[in-house]
């Protein structure tokens, strides 16, 4: 029995073995070779369906300015009855997301979307290489670009996750490794496998950033896209789950009156590599995880899903959602649509190797107690890193990111930006933005349900090997 995280960033020759990388993401393995300098542009993407062009429009994004384009590679607008009942037009052109500082690169970043405010936070990290570490590489900007600065102290902020709470106000959560800190920026490449600690501290515009606190400690545990999560919930609050590898448990954390509250989630004894956890507005709790099951001689990465109906003060068994045998299950998230829709998407590998073939959606309409069939969609090789969101119709929108060349040897980083939907069936896997040099996807839903992108352009290095990146935004329209 064994469990795996991979790197997508590894040869993709290597074999999975009973000895787990440390789930380090695209964005937080080497980018570059040593002698390249790198400026990055964030863009925004907003969802009407079709092809956006590629050269981003020369206009700061707005978030009520989502322009659509003519239906192309996703065909004509549609409606799917019966599954949210929704027409989909096109995503929006790619809008630069202005006022990031230049040179800033936004890695790993998580989006926060309110009624009112966006914001989009990460870790500025242009290289990995034996340049000095910058002391304090949080970068945190408005869904206009307007840097907020950060919350005082002394700390790494590593893989900074964010939410918005009813109030509005920015929550974010970060990882803080053991002893030595990180002195060189490729001492960054598997800062992950030294996580012992998780953070908190909140935004709020006419306040600014509150006191850190910690929220969790232990000798190691994870907290990198994909194997820590958060999630917001009106009657459950504010939770979040993480693994702790050294414990061999999974934990649930819970924000209540103003204090943090963690335990380990009952009757798993033993250490997922992968975690989501979503709430469905009335107080449940669902995290879903993947680990080996052990109740089988041998097994690789499987499914699992554990509920709580009480906001986490008690907890169900764990289920076994789907066992992989050797065909290991890798990524995973788990969503709850406005009907309460549970929907549950991972990757899955078919052939028993390491990487994905496709990425598997699964949904139950009774709060996780019967399941859909299993409906696939194909995705292509390569070392891939999924993102999903259900959206305000109940469709379930995929973001599938694809490392093409690391940038490693003296090659220029590249990467792919794909789409799929699925309402009631997938849609093909296409490229809306073309072959857009692409990279650090984030994609997350306004609450009124519409889906928003921000992710990296990576543009080609130049004769004197300067390789520049442009942050961009696009929005994705419902027509109910």
């Amino acid at each position: 029995m064994e469990n795996v995280r991979f790197s997508p960033r590894q040869s993709s020759s290597t074999q999975a073995t009973s000895t787990p990388s440390f789930g380090i993401r695209p964005s937080m393995t080497p980018a570059l070779p040593n002698s390249r300098r790198v400026r990055r542009t964030l863009f925004v993407g907003a969802f009407v369906i079709g092809c956006a062009p590629a050269q981003p429009a020369p206009r700061a994004w707005d978030i009520t300015d989502h322009s659509p384009i003519s239906p192309a590679d996703h065909g004509a607008a549609h409606t799917r009855p019966g599954d949210g009942s929704c027409t989909y037009s096109a995503w929006s052109p790619p809008l630069p997301l202005e006022g990031v500082r230049a040179g800033a690169v936004i890695r790993s970043p998580s989006l926060a979307i309110g009624h009112e405010n966006t914001y989009v936070v990460g870790n500025n990290l242009a290289l990995f290489d034996t340049a000095p570490s910058p002391p304090r590489p949080l970068i945190a900007v408005t869904g206009r670009g307007e840097d907020i600065g950060r919350p005082a102290g002394d700390f790494v902020f590593a893989s900074p996750r964010a939410v918005l709470d009813g109030d509005g106000i920015l929550h974010v959560v970060w990882a803080e490794p053991r002893e030595p800190r990180p002195v060189r920026r490729e001492d960054w490449m598997f800062l992950s496998s030294r996580f012992a600690s998780l953070w908190h501290a909140t935004y709020a515009s006419e306040r600014g950033w509150s006191q850190p606190e910690r929220v969790y400690g232990s000798s190691r545990i994870s907290w990198v896209h994909g194997t820590g999560d958060l999630a917001f919930d009106s009657l459950a609050g504010l939770n979040g789950v993480t693994a702790d590898d050294s414990a061999r448990a999974l934990i649930h954390m819970t924000f209540r009156a103003g204090q943090w509250h963690s335990d380990r989630i009952p009757r798993i004894a033993s250490v997922p590599v992968y975690s989501s956890i979503a709430a469905s507005g009335d107080g449940r709790l669902y995290v879903a995880y993947v680990d080996a099951d052990r109740s089988v001689r041998s097994d690789a990465n499987s499914v699992f899903l554990v509920r709580s109906p009480d906001a986490g003060r008690t907890w169900l068994p764990p289920q076994l959602i789907s066992r992989s045998g050797e065909n290991r299950a890798t990524q995973i998230e788990a969503m709850v649509s406005p009907d309460g829709t549970v929907h549950l998407v991972w990757a899955q590998n078919l052939s028993g190797e390491l990487l994905p073939e496709v990425v598997r959606h699964i949904a139950s309409r009774d709060g996780g107690e019967t399941w859909s069939p299993a409906e696939d969609v194909d995705v292509p090789d390569g070392f891939g890193t999924l993102h999903a969101v259900a959206d305000g119709c109940g469709a379930v929108h995929l973001a599938y990111e694809v490392v093409v060349e690391p940038g490693a040897e003296g090659g220029s980083e590249r990467g792919q930006l794909w789409y799929a939907r699925w309402a009631g069936g997938w849609t093909a896997l296409a490229q809306p933005f073309g072959d857009l040099n692409s990279t650090e996807v984030a994609l997350a839903a306004s609450p009124g349900g519409s889906p928003l992108l921000v992710w990296s352009i990576i543009h080609p290095a130049n004769d004197v090997y300067q390789t520049t990146f442009s942050s961009v935004v696009s929005s994705l329209e419902l027509h109910p």
